[in-house]
């Protein structure tokens, strides 16, 4: 085609995925994205047309030259098991139906289809054919155009007979040769695709693997047993063995990730997943398939597939077919294949493409699903040249002539330099090594000529280090014999040095001075090579081997090589360096910011002749002209922020795509044709002088960051600047929020009318209210930046758009218990001596908050959570006492009390109280939704709650309006009028975003409505009806103030105080932040600071919206960065106030629980089970599950996460005695045995039926015979078994009827695997009996001084074992007993010491040690104190409940939400005088929103059943000062005193040591004993909190102390430390926490 152009034009893209639709928006910018190709089927897409991926209905574009489709291949796909073929209408059958219809409706002239290879394609090739297409298919692989991926497909090109003759058959059949012609073998393997490890975009990847894994998120678990028969079979068939070299992982536990591997990518993986990858490298190590090993190859293995799926035949360095559900794996890397390189492997230039927030696995799914660019490619050219094809236009760049000129240039200058030359002709000096080996070898007979070739001595005893990381174990060092420097430092090796894509035939053994894994690309420093026919382990007497050298570094004698600097000058224009540069006036123009001329070399591509636009993604021009963009690209010093003259943003529309689809349409169009952001130009003239501009469209970018600001505030100022050497980091990291305090403030004086003296502390956050409060409020600056980025020149541009607002509230963050109760009280009584409710009014219009609509009122709107309305009401009457009439107060906690009140009963009050939930209750939005005639809401919550709600209110607005100026008869007919005609409101008719289904789904899906994408039909919806209002009695006629219960949305407060704020959520939260008020106050002793987007929450309650708040790795686009930086630094500064009002006496101590040896064995049997797993939530086997399964289920029940399953399993025991749980284990032993007896005894018979045509039965026994059980005793059982059964079936006789024979042969391979499911179920049940029967035996035999306490029981297998044993197993892993084959570590036994002797009594244990504790605690308090009981979690709770019922001890409980209920329970906990009737105990969720904000001063003991379990320190720090703060308080007239629980050797302790931050030592209780702190005389000058252990005192007491206490940096202090201490025994338990609680440890 010599050297002509194809100008190309992009009609329309068909997408039904949402993501895919933004990439292809995105990078291609095609006019139109259909959402779904199959309304092009319908009669009406000709006429109506059809819906694009925004919602709107245009017209499908008809003049099309060439139509490329790739339909759906889910029904033709070998991993489909339940495939369909093109009549069965599945989805590959519509898709294709869809295409095909598009072909005959509006005849493209060319079409290219793809799928996969075993399409129906003769079948679709006759479809085509009928409709006038001349066609032609064939079947083509990636591997063998360019890519090394073996990627079968086929490919069909049809051309339109219609519109060419019946001579274009004859064309098309030259198709075909063309595709041939055009085929390349790939010539490198997949790691020359991969990104470095240290490209940002890898970083990310493993980034987001990490943070999966810290969540538990796994891959898909198939259940392992489903799967274990077929890699045990597969195993044996191959000759692999038992041993899993790679993983070493352990069943139904964890694995041991190679040191060069992806750790998180390994963690989430399942066991059918690690034996696959076992399997795979055993089976390249035997010799069928290379004898080699696999971690020094690039092998991809598939191991999300059936073991025997696919068994990696293929060459190295050759990728199967990437799929988009796969899990590749990498062999040499340890990790997987990640999005951006599957997408490289399909021949995608990521480096061209714009790829934002997509996540790996969406990365995966568009690489998995796109076809092979280098073919399809082929294909489009191929059917190009047999028809024709279609063009492009350029673009301008304005202000070029506001650039200075500069001037760079070089000197020419000649530089000498030393060079060496690298000569491969060394290599035909090979000469002979000799060589014998054993666990060590030796190297002798090496020729002198050899040696003085290569400048070394190789002779020398070689010792084997087979476990130091290099291929198939053979890494030799020479020992030092005191002739050669063989020092650490330069030690000689031997080892095998293989190549990753190379045959392993040639792969030779090195000598080398290091042997460190090498990275892809890096080359080795050799000394010399073996030949490759040696191996070391063949080595069976002295035998010789070739060794040769590949080539030396030899000084280059020529010293004439000289090199130097081509002659240039480059002239650079920049703009000056002003504070203010002039823009352009429109925003479609761009500003110039570098222009540049320069010599251009003679060679310089021809098409730069003519001036060019550049693209961002033409790698051409940036290879072109690096030479000269990398010396000007730093030249603009624009870094400086500039600002805008008077920013004129013009009128703005508001679209919302997806709800309307003439707002979908118009929003489209506008996205589209926004201007571009940046212009290249380049060209070189005709005397060969090169000119490059770059412009900034600063204007637009500046809109953009504009319009995310919002219409609030003042006026916008903007401003932009230009970093020139902008590098991304990989990761932000940000300071953490910090409250302020308000010490430095002034006292305000005394409300006179206040009843109780307010403290100076809170006097100072009194007048810090009152300020904040002020006519003008506090001024806050929000803050928008939109950014672009030109990654080839480094280059960031920025447009910053400020705009100020007022803020008149803030948040009160003064600490729990310091009265932020009364200090409101005060603030509404202080503006009250001040103002009268006319001139509280009035300000409203004086400052602009009043306005046409709501009812303008004095009061202040108090919501709290349903359990305080009725706390808040009596502290108005403490503090103010007769100061506020009833009638200015109400308390409305429900719809009745709601509906009591009128519109004027609201005018008149000063203080309403209401509880949050009201808002959100269905009554209440069903009288909205009748006032502000729309129809009831269908969602619960989210964007279609907000969305329905922000429509209600613009309405309910309206109708208030009317309310008060027609009054309400008018108001009436305005509503009866409206509904009827509501559901034709186009604010109720939207379009659902499209959503692709699979499988059965997508099938469900065609049995519904055609118009399945369209939103419900409105008739459906529930109309508002009725009047419950009284609008048309006669009382509301005479006057709109007799209303009763009206919305709270109808009104303006004059102030709103959220109280408990940080438990807010949900519809609540958006219900509550709806309503309108002139101050607005967050109260919280413990404001959530946690996260930007708890944070941005407050924020939004404050009328301040701060933007995005996801920080997810891959989940923030490159814009938002520094909006973030900035919002994270400087947000509280303006709107929190915290007091530190100093300590109030209180004493703390520790109570530890040493729990009974059965408790603790259950216990431990559950530690194990999840210390096994990762400590991820994974429930035993429900198979054949016994007593021990069944209790690690039970304890994980409904527990969220591992470590909330251990707090309940040590705080709470049903009471069983050793003898109770061996007793039932005993039982399931034996009712399993006499299953397996039955089903081998028909196993037996069928087999004899069947005869030589089993294969599985007799493989199974084989296997047991071989000890597959992995437990002596289990298996001896079945072998007994199975002797009795066959003893048993000896008589049955061969089936001579041969289908009978194949019927018996299926059932057999059925009750296989049953009993192989069974046999494994005995051996773990035998494990779990023996385990409780020695348990049993160590406590009734111990003593702490016989040679007991050094033996231990393991919790994998029970066997007991000493520690004699576990030293000559260690770094063996496996159990001593012969037969045993359970993995043992040391943290999997249980010493005898740690059980202790058994004293159990059923009657004081019934619930566990610890509960027992407690409750006798509770017992011996004096009769009338009060207890608050702290627990966490709402089934453990319960459990609490009936043991104290069982006990007699009076108590509430307040089990799950805040509610009505639980308000009732709390009030009479805090009132009730009567000791007959009196609760001693309040049962509070130590996290839970019942606990917070309640004064229960009342009480004066605090019981932490268990320490807090919280996933980060602040909310850990945050959740125990509010529980605290309940009785330690203001108010509080008794000592206060708290009890912390925590049973050792368990999680308590592990948690205790993690999360408490002392300065101080917390001691242990002990009856009769004062409380107090012990802290050594040099210590008391160290007053920062910091973690802390748990040690045993001189007097066999218990400690928590901080660490640094013993720490011997300070002798005085550890002598005196010491004598307190007896030891530095360790009390916790875990080997480590679950990810997700260890991430800001």
């Amino acid at each position: 085609m010599n050297e002509s152009t194809f100008d190309i034009d992009h009609l329309f893209s068909a997408e039904i995925v949402p993501f895919k639709q933004a990439y292809i928006e995105r990078n291609f910018q095609p006019p139109i994205i259909f959402r779904d190709i199959r309304e092009l089927e319908d009669d009406s897409a000709e006429t109506s047309g059809a819906t694009t991926a925004y919602g709107a209905k245009i017209p499908v574009p008809g003049d099309v030259d060439l139509l490329v489709a790739g339909f759906s291949c889910v029904d033709f796909s070998a991993l489909n098991n339940r495939s369909k073929e093109l009549d069965d209408r599945g989805e590959s059958g519509d898709t294709f139906n869809a295409v095909l219809a598009y072909a005959n409706k509006w005849r493209p002239s060319i079409v290219v289809l793809e799928n996969v290879s075993n399409a129906p394609w003769d079948d679709i090739q006759e479809l085509l054919e009928k409709i006038d297409y001349a066609c032609a298919w064939q079947r083509v692989d990636t591997k063998d155009y360019y890519l090394p991926q073996t990627r079968r497909r086929g490919y069909l090109v049809g051309v339109d007979q219609r519109q060419y003759g019946k001579g274009v058959q004859k064309a098309i059949e030259r198709w075909g040769p063309l595709m041939q012609g055009l085929q390349r073998p790939a010539s490198c393997g997949v790691s020359s695709f991969f990104l470095p490890d240290d490209d940002p975009r890898v970083q990310r990847a493993r980034a987001d693997l990490e943070q999966q894994a810290k969540d538990g998120t796994r891959t898909h678990d198939v259940e392992w047993a489903a799967c274990r028969e077929r890699h045990v079979n597969y195993r044996r068939n191959k000759n692999l063995g038992v041993q899993r070299p790679l993983t070493h992982w352990v069943d139904n536990g964890t694995c041991g990730v190679p040191e060069y591997a992806d750790r998180a990518w390994y963690r989430k993986q399942v066991e059918r997943v690690w034996d696959n990858l076992d399997c795979s490298l055993l089976r390249n190590a035997t010799p069928p398939w290379g004898q080699f090993d696999a971690q020094f190859k690039t092998r991809v293995w598939e191991p999300s597939q059936n073991i025997d799926f696919q068994e990696d035949q293929g060459t190295s360095g050759f990728a199967p077919c990437q799929t988009p559900t796969g899990n590749p794996y990498i062999s040499d890397r340890g990790g997987p294949l990640i999005g951006y390189e599957t997408l490289v492997l399909q021949g995608i230039p990521i480096h061209k493409i714009s790829l934002t927030v997509e996540t790996d696995r969406q990365l995966q799914d568009l690489g998995g699903n796109a076809m092979s660019s280098t073919v399809v490619g082929c294909a489009i050219l191929s059917s190009l040249i047999v028809a024709h094809g279609a063009l492009l236009h350029p673009l301008i760049l304005a202000g070029e002539n506001d650039l200075e000129e500069n001037r760079l240039t070089f000197e020419k200058s000649t530089l000498a330099l030393h060079w060496e030359s690298f000569v491969e002709d060394a290599r035909k000096s090979a000469r002979r090594v000799e060589a014998t080996r054993n666990t060590s070898m030796e190297i002798s007979n090496v020729s002198a000529a050899y040696e003085k070739l290569i400048g070394e001595d190789l002779s020398g005893i070689y010792e084997l280090l087979p476990e130091c990381g290099t291929a198939s174990g053979s890494l030799h060092k020479r020992l030092p014999d005191g002739r050669r420097n063989d020092d650490e430092d330069n030690a000689l090796f031997l080892f095998l040095d293989p190549d990753r894509i190379g045959p392993s035939r040639e792969d030779s053994f090195v000598f080398s001075r290091e042997h460190r894994r090498l990275e892809y690309g890096e080359t080795r420093n050799e000394v010399a090579r073996i030949s490759p026919r040696w191996r070391s382990w063949e080595l069976k007497k002295p035998v010789k081997a070739d060794g040769f050298v590949e080539g030396q570094w030899v000084e280059d004698q020529n010293a004439a090589t000289k090199l130097s600097v081509l002659d240039t000058s480059i002239a650079i224009s920049t703009p000056r360096n002003t504070g203010t540069v002039n823009l352009p006036d429109r925003c479609s123009h761009a500003m110039a910011i570098l222009s540049c001329s320069f010599p251009a070399p003679k060679n310089i591509d021809p098409r730069w002749t003519i001036e060019q636009e550049i693209s961002l993604a033409d790698k051409h021009f940036f290879t072109s002209f690096a030479w000269v963009l990398e010396q000007t690209r730093r030249i603009p010093t624009l870094r400086d922020w500039r600002r805008f003259g008077a920013a004129d943003l013009g009128p703005r529309d508001s679209f919302v795509p997806f709800e309307d689809q003439k707002d979908a349409r118009d929003y489209e169009h506008k996205l589209k044709v926004r201007p571009s952001l940046v212009h290249l130009k380049a060209n070189v003239d005709s005397d060969m002088i090169g000119h490059i501009k770059i412009g900034l469209n600063i204007n637009s970018l500046a809109h953009r960051a504009a319009a995310k600001l919002g219409e609030q505030g003042s006026a916008t100022s903007l401003s932009w600047n230009l970093d020139t050497n902008y590098i991304p980091p990989p990761k932000m990291s940000f300071p953490k929020y910090q409250l302020l305090s308000n010490i430095n403030d002034d006292m305000y004086p005394m409300p006179r009318r206040l009843k109780l003296e307010l403290k100076p502390e809170q006097r100072r956050s009194l007048g810090w209210m009152r300020a904040q409060e002020a006519s003008a409020g506090t001024l806050f600056a929000l803050e928008e930046t939109e950014e672009v980025l030109i990654p080839q020149l480094r280059w960031k541009a920025e447009a910053r758009a400020q705009r100020d607002i007022h803020v008149r509230g803030g948040v009160l963050a003064d600490q729990v218990s310091y009265g932020k109760t009364v200090i409101t009280l005060a603030l509404i009584e202080a503006e009250f001596a001040e103002l009268d409710r006319k001139e509280i009014v009035e300000r409203f219009v004086r400052c602009g908050k009043s306005d046409r609509g709501l009812i303008d009122v004095q009061a202040t709107l108090i919501v709290c959570p349903p359990n305080l309305p009725q706390q808040w009401r009596g502290e108005v009457t403490k503090f103010l006492g007769t100061a506020y009439h009833a009638s200015e107060v109400l308390l409305i906690r429900t719809m009745g009390d709601l509906i009591k009140h009128s519109i004027k009963d609201f005018q008149s009050a000063k203080i309403i109280l209401v509880s949050w939930n009201l808002l959100s209750n269905d009554g209440y939005l069903t009288r909205m939704s009748r006032f502000a005639t729309v129809p009831e809401c269908t969602s619960s919550s989210g964007r279609a709650f907000r969305a329905w709600l922000e429509y209600a209110l613009g309405q309910v607005k309206e109708n208030t309006h009317t309310l008060q100026e027609h009054g309400a008869k008018m108001l009436r007919d305005r509503l009866d009028s409206t509904a009827k005609d509501i559901l034709e409101n186009e604010a109720f008719k939207g379009v659902i975003p499209s959503k692709r289904l699979k499988g059965q789904a997508y099938i469900d899906g065609k049995e519904k409505s055609k118009n399945s994408t369209k939103a419900p039909k409105l008739a459906a919806l529930k109309t508002p009806t009725g009047d419950p209002f009284g609008l048309g009695t006669k009382s509301v006629q005479q006057s709109w103030q007799s209303l009763k219960g009206p919305l709270l949305q109808m009104f303006r407060f004059n102030r709103i105080v959220i109280d408990e704020y940080t438990y807010l959520e949900g519809k609540d939260h958006t219900s509550i932040t709806s309503i309108q008020g002139d101050k607005r106050w967050v109260l919280s002793g413990t404001p959530p600071l946690d996260n930007f987007g708890e944070v941005k929450r407050i924020a939004s309650f404050l009328n301040i919206n701060l933007g995005i708040d996801d920080d997810t790795p891959g989940m923030i686009s490159a814009q938002d960065l520094k909006k973030i930086r900035k919002e994270r630094t400087g947000t509280l500064d303006l709107i929190v106030n915290d007091t530190d009002l100093g300590d109030i006496d209180c004493a703390e101590c520790l109570l530890p629980v040493d729990l009974q040896p059965t408790h603790r064995a259950t216990y431990l049997e559950l530690s194990h089970h999840l210390n096994t797993q990762d400590m991820r939530m994974r429930k035993a086997s429900k198979n054949l599950s016994g007593d021990k399964e069944k209790r690690v289920n039970a304890s994980l029940g409904d527990a969220s996460t591992p470590e909330e399953a251990l707090l309940r399993s040590c705080s709470f025991f049903t009471g069983e005695g050793c003898e109770d749980i061996i007793s039932v284990r005993k039982r399931e032993h034996g009712e399993l045995r006499d299953d397996i007896r039955k089903l081998l005894r028909r196993a037996e018979k069928l087999r004899m039926q069947c005869g030589e045509i089993d294969k599985h039965y007799g493989s199974w026994k084989l296997s047991v015979e071989q000890n597959s059980l992995g437990d002596a005793d289990a298996t001896q059982n079945v072998k007994d078994l199975i002797q009795e059964a066959a003893s048993y079936s000896r008589n049955t006789v061969l089936e001579d009827d041969e289908d009978k024979a194949k019927d018996f042969k299926a059932e057999l391979r059925t009750v296989t695997l049953e009993v192989a499911n069974m046999a494994r179920a005995l051996a773990s049940r035998s494990r779990g009996l023996r385990f409780i029967v020695n348990v049993r035996m160590l406590q009734e035999s111990f003593s702490e001084s016989s040679t007991d306490s050094t033996i231990g029981v393991s919790l994998t297998c029970g066997h007991i074992i000493c520690d004699g044993c576990l030293e000559d197993q260690r770094g063996k892993g496996v159990c001593p007993v012969a037969g045993c084959d359970a993995t043992l570590t040391e943290h999997s036994l249980v010493k005898a010491k740690d059980l202790g002797k058994t004293n159990e009594n059923k009657e004081t244990t019934m619930y566990g040690q610890k509960l027992e504790d407690v409750m006798r605690l509770m017992e011996n308090l004096p009769k009338d104190d009060q207890i608050i009981l702290f627990i966490q979690g709402g089934g453990l709770m319960q459990a609490v409940s009936r043991a104290l019922t069982t006990r007699s001890i009076s108590h509430h409980a307040i089990v799950g939400k805040a509610d009505d209920k639980s308000e009732n329970k709390i009030s009479d906990f805090q009132s009730n005088r009567n000791p007959a009737t009196r609760k001693k105990v309040l049962l509070l969720d130590v996290a839970g929103v019942a606990a917070s904000g309640l004064n229960l001063t009342n009480a004066n003991h605090v019981i932490f059943l268990s320490p807090l379990l919280a996933d980060s320190q602040y909310l850990y720090e945050s959740n125990m000062t509010q529980a605290i703060g309940r009785a330690r308080r203001f108010g509080q007239v008794k000592n206060v005193r708290i009890y912390r629980f925590v049973a050792l050797k368990t999680i308590d302790v592990d948690i205790l040591e993690q999360r408490e931050r002392r300065a101080d030592a917390l001691e242990e209780y002990k009856p009769g004993k004062t409380f107090g702190q012990f802290v050594p005389s040099s210590a008391k000058l160290a007053i920062r909190k910091e973690k802390t252990q748990l040690i045993r005192d001189a007097d066999g007491s218990c400690r928590l102390v901080p660490r640094s206490w013993l720490l011997e940096r300070d002798e005085h202090a550890m002598d005196e430390i010491r004598a307190h201490v007896r030891d530095h025994e360790d009390f916790s338990s875990l080997i480590k926490f679950s990810q997700a609680f260890m991430e800001d440890n």
